[in-house]
């Protein structure tokens, strides 16, 4: 099953989208910092800038972001 992040037609889907979505806007920091620290050699500041835009564009409704569950 795929969901849309912001919202679905399935009204079964639409909590299940908002709940991942507001997970990976809360994770976001915890799921990039050591790999782009780590192996991509960014310091903190540039990983947070970049957590920061990908929080923007999840909240953004025009991004039409969909994941499989």
């Amino acid at each position: 099953m795929a969901t849309r992040l912001h919202s679905a037609n399935n009204g079964d889907a639409l909590p299940v989208g908002t709940f991942q979505k507001e997970m990976l806007i809360v994770g976001a920091e915890g799921l990039t910092l050591a790999m782009f620290t780590r192996v991509l050699g960014w310091d903190k500041r540039e990983v947070d800038v970049f957590v920061a835009s990908v929080r923007e564009a999840l909240k953004d409704p025009v991004i039409r972001a969909y994941t499989r569950l």
